[in-house]
C-alpha cells in the first residue's frame, strides 16, 4: 500500500484511492479476533505467569499472575526511558531524534550509563499524517532508521502515539501553552471554542480540566466524531487508526525479521481522558470508550502484521492521582469484561500533589508503596502484565524538599521493586514475595537545553532551555553527562531470572539536592545489620533450572571491588570472572572500552525442586573479607528459606505507623498510629489510639485533648512547625505512646 520505488525523495506520500477515510476505516476493524496469533513463534518475549509457592506463618500460599519471558524460559524484566518529548517539537520534525546520528548517540549513551533494555519511543500522529489521507513516508523512514539505532543496542522498543493536550491547533499564538498530537486537519474539521486554562492555572496539564477547548478534543476523539476534510467526511478515530496500521505495517516491512523481534508493541494513545468529566463517569469510560478503543488498535495490530506485538493500555490519566483536592483519584476495577491477551498494562504515576501545590512535604523512605501496589493491583484484575509507561520529576528545585528529583525518582523505583502491603503491622521489612514492576522514566534527551521552538509559532516566544515545550525540563542527560546524581539514574536490575522473581531490591543511596545521601535500607539479618551504607542489589528467586540468571550492574560496580553471595558461592571480588575463572558466575561488560556496566551471570543449578528458594547478594566496596561472608551467607540461607526479606527499612519511613529502628525496643503501653494529608502549607494528622485507660494527647508535650481509652482526632498543623505528638494515660503519666515527629 505505500511506495517504495523513490529512494531519493525525501517525502514520501501515500493517497488514499478513495475519497472517504470512514468505510475503509470500518471494513479495517470490523472484526476482533486474535486467534492463535499469540504463540510468539517468531519472538522470543512472550507474556507467561509467573507462580510462587510459599508460607506466610503456617498458611502454604501459591501466587500466580502474568508476568514477560524469554526464548528460555527466563522472567524478564524491563528498566528504560522515553525517548523523547522531542516529539512534540515542530522544530524536530515531531521525530523524538533531530537524526538518526542523534538517536545512534543518545540510545549508545543510554546503554553505557544504564543498561536500559526497553525504551517507550515516542511518534506523532501529525508527522505521521499530516493531510486528510496522506501518510509522510519520509517520516516513517527517519522513525524506522531510529528504532533500528535502538535495536543495534540491544534495546526493546515499543512505538508510543504522543498525545499531550490532544493538539497544538487548539492553541492561539498567545496562548502559555500548548499541545501535541492532532494534525491541524482534524482540528479544522470540528468546530472548537477559543482555548483558556481559567484565570488561574497552575501547570500546563490543567488545561484537561479547565480548558473547553481541549477537552472537547478528547470527547470527540473517544466519540468517534465526525470530522470534514477536503477528501470527504470522516471520523476522527477511524483516521487515527488508518495512519497507525500504516505506519505499523511500514516498520514491520522495512526491518529485518531479527530486528522486528526487538519491537514488542504499541501504545495507542498518551494519557487518555474522556472530556466529559471524569470522577463519575469512570466505568462508563472505561467500558464505553477506552477499553473499546483498545481492542480496535488490537485489529489494527493484528491486520498490519503485528499479531504478535502487545497493545500497550494505559489508563484514564486521574485513575491513580494524589491531587486529591482538585481531582480525586477515580480509582481502578471498572472494566466488566476480560481483557483478553495480546496487552499491556502501561500506567504513568507522578507525584502530581508534589508537582502542584498540595503537598510540600519532604519524599522520605516509603512514599509511594501504596502508589505501586494500587498499579499491581490494576494489573492483577485485568489479569495482564505491567510496564510502568512513565514516571519522574521536573529538574527544577532540586534543594532536597518536596520537588526533590532525586528523592521523588528514588521513592518510585524502590516502590516498584518493594512493598509491605502484607505487613499489617509495620516492622520496616518488605514483604517476602513483592512483584517487581518493570518501567520506563521519562525522559532520555542528550538535546536538553538545545531546543529551539517557537511555542504555537509565536516568533516572541522560542523556547530554548529544558525541553523546548511548556517550560518543562525532565531530560536527565545533556550531550553525554548525566545532569542528575549518577547513583539515582545508574541503577541494577534483573534483566532475565531462570524461575520465578520473588522479590528484588536495590539500595542506590543517591544524594538529594541538599546534599543528604538517601540511605534507605540495610541487610539485617542474625541480629545484626549490614551494608546501610553501601550500594548493594538483592534477588531472590524461586525454582529454575540450568539458564543463566543474569542482573545489570552498574558502572561503579567495578570487578574488582564487587562482592556476591548467593546460596552456592561466596566471591569477595568478581575480579577472575573477567577471565572466565569461574565456571558458574560470569562478570562481563557491556561494552569492551569505556564507559560500561557490566551483566552478572549465574548459572543455574538444575534444580529439581521447584520450590527451591536462590539468592543473589551484590555488593559494591562491601569491605567484608571471605570468613565474614560467609557467615553473612549462612544467615541468609536461614533467614530467606523462612521466607524472612533480609532487607530493613532505615531512617525516616514515609508512613507514621512504624517503630524506631531499634530491633529489641519494647512495645509501648499505648498504641499510637496516624495519618495525614496535605494541602499547601497545612496538614491534617489522623491520629488513632488504644490504651487500658482514658488518655491526654499531647502536642509539643502540652496536653490538647482528653478522650476514652479507645478513640482518634484530627488535628491540624503547619508544614515545618516540627511538631509532635503523644498519647499517655491519664492514670499513670509514664504510660505512654511512642512520639510521632512531624518536620
Amino acid at each position: 500500500m505505500y511506495d517504495r520505488t523513490n529512494k531519493n525523495n525525501q517525502r514520501r506520500i501515500l493517497y488514499m484511492n478513495t475519497p472517504r477515510i470512514g468505510p475503509l476505516a470500518l471494513i479495517l476493524f470490523s472484526s476482533f479476533s486474535l486467534g492463535n496469533t499469540l504463540c510468539f513463534a517468531g519472538n522470543d518475549i512472550h507474556i507467561d505467569q509467573r507462580h510462587i509457592d510459599f508460607k506466610d506463618g503456617n498458611s502454604a500460599l501459591t501466587i500466580s499472575e502474568p508476568t514477560f519471558r524469554d526464548g528460555a524460559g527466563r522472567e524478564v524484566h524491563f528498566r528504560g526511558w522515553n525517548v523523547s518529548g522531542s516529539v512534540k517539537l515542530a522544530s524536530r520534525g515531531f521525530k523524538p531524534f533531530a537524526s538518526t546520528e542523534d538517536a545512534r548517540r543518545s540510545f549508545e549513551s543510554m546503554k553505557r550509563h544504564t543498561g536500559a533494555n526497553l525504551v517507550r519511543f515516542t511518534v506523532s500522529w501529525e508527522g505521521n499524517n499530516p493531510r486528510p489521507g496522506e501518510i509522510d513516508y519520509g517520516y516513517a523512514a527517519a522513525i524506522t532508521e531510529q528504532i533500528r539505532e535502538a535495536v543495534r543496542q540491544q534495546i526493546y522498543v515499543f512505538i508510543d502515539f504522543h498525545t499531550d493536550l490532544y493538539s497544538r491547533y487548539l492553541f492561539q499564538q498567545n496562548s502559555p501553552h500548548t499541545g501535541n498530537g492532532a494534525p491541524q486537519w482534524i482540528i479544522d474539521g470540528g468546530s472548537y471554542p477559543k482555548s483558556n486554562c481559567g484565570p488561574f492555572c497552575f501547570a500546563w496539564s490543567q488545561n484537561i480540566i479547565t480548558n473547553p477547548a481541549v477537552r472537547l478534543g478528547y470527547r470527540n476523539f473517544f466519540d468517534n466524531a465526525p470530522v470534514k476534510t477536503d477528501v470527504g467526511e470522516t471520523r476522527v478515530q477511524d483516521a487515527f487508526l488508518w495512519q497507525m496500521g500504516k505506519l505499523l505495517e511500514y516498520i514491520k516491512a522495512e526491518l529485518s525479521a531479527e530486528e522486528f523481534q526487538w519491537v514488542v508493541g504499541v501504545q495507542p494513545f498518551n494519557e487518555p481522558i474522556y472530556g466529559r468529566g471524569h470522577n463519575n463517569r469512570a466505568s462508563e469510560f472505561d467500558n464505553e470508550k477506552l477499553w473499546p478503543f483498545y481492542k480496535r488498535s488490537r485489529a489494527v495490530a493484528d491486520q498490519t502484521g503485528w499479531g504478535e506485538k502487545w497493545i500497550f493500555a494505559e489508563p484514564m490519566v486521574f485513575w491513580d492521582t494524589n491531587v486529591g483536592f482538585f481531582t480525586p483519584a477515580t480509582g481502578g476495577h471498572y472494566l466488566k469484561e476480560k481483557v483478553g491477551k495480546g496487552f499491556v498494562f502501561a500506567p504513568h504515576f507522578y507525584d502530581a500533589a508534589r508537582m502542584g501545590v498540595s503537598n510540600l512535604g519532604k519524599v522520605q523512605n516509603g512514599e509511594y508503596f501504596q502508589n505501586l501496589d494500587r498499579v499491581r493491583e490494576e494489573g492483577r484484575f485485568l489479569g495482564i502484565p505491567t510496564v510502568l509507561g512513565e514516571f519522574g520529576m521536573w529538574l527544577k528545585d532540586q534543594k532536597g524538599g518536596a520537588r526533590d528529583h532525586a528523592r521523588i525518582v528514588n521513592a518510585t523505583y524502590q516502590a516498584m521493586e518493594a512493598s509491605d502491603s502484607q505487613h499489617s503491622f509495620k516492622d520496616r521489612r518488605p514483604d517476602f514475595y513483592t512483584a517487581t514492576v518493570s518501567g520506563t522514566q521519562w525522559h532520555w534527551d542528550i538535546n536538553k537545553d538545545n531546543h529551539f521552538e517557537y511555542q504555537n509559532g509565536n516568533p516572541k516566544k522560542l523556547m530554548t532551555k529544558g525541553d523546548g515545550w511548556n517550560g518543562e525540563d525532565f531530560s536527565v542527560i545533556r550531550g553525554d553527562e548525566l545532569v542528575v546524581d549518577a547513583r539515582g539514574v545508574q541503577r541494577a536490575y534483573p534483566r532475565a531470572v531462570d524461575g520465578n522473581t520473588v522479590s528484588f531490591y536495590f539500595n542506590a543511596l543517591p544524594v538529594d539536592g541538599a546534599g543528604k545521601t538517601l540511605e534507605w535500607a540495610e541487610i539485617r539479618t542474625g541480629g545484626e545489620s549490614f551494608l546501610g551504607d553501601r550500594r548493594f542489589a538483592l534477588l531472590v528467586w524461586q525454582g529454575g533450572g540450568s539458564a543463566d540468571t543474569e542482573l545489570f550492574l552498574p558502572t561503579d560496580f567495578l570487578p574488582e571491588s564487587t562482592s556476591l553471595i548467593t546460596e552456592r558461592y561466596v566471591y569477595s571480588n568478581l575480579g577472575s570472572a573477567k577471565d572466565h575463572a569461574l565456571a558458574d558466575v560470569r562478570y562481563v561488560p557491556e561494552f569492551n572500552r569505556g564507559l560500561t556496566g557490566y551483566r552478572l551471570l549465574i548459572s543455574g543449578d538444575g534444580a529439581v525442586s521447584k520450590k527451591a528458594l536462590h539468592f543473589a547478594l551484590v555488593v559494591n566496596d562491601s569491605l567484608y573479607d571471605d570468613a565474614a561472608l560467609r557467615a553473612l551467607q549462612s544467615s541468609l540461607v536461614e533467614q530467606i528459606n523462612h521466607h524472612e526479606h533480609p532487607v530493613f527499612l532505615r531512617g525516616r519511613m514515609a508512613g507514621l505507623n512504624y517503630p524506631s529502628e531499634a530491633p529489641n525496643e519494647n512495645p509501648h503501653p499505648v498504641a499510637l498510629s496516624a495519618s495525614e494529608e496535605h494541602f499547601l502549607l497545612f496538614r491534617w494528622i489522623s491520629l488513632q489510639w488504644k490504651a487500658s485507660g482514658d488518655v491526654t494527647v499531647f502536642q509539643k508535650g502540652k496536653p490538647i485533648l482528653s478522650a476514652g481509652r479507645e478513640g482518634s482526632s484530627t488535628v491540624l498543623s503547619l508544614l515545618g512547625a516540627k511538631d509532635t505528638f503523644s498519647v499517655c494515660e491519664q492514670a499513670d503519666t509514664s504510660r505512654c505512646s511512642r512520639t510521632l515527629t512531624f518536620d
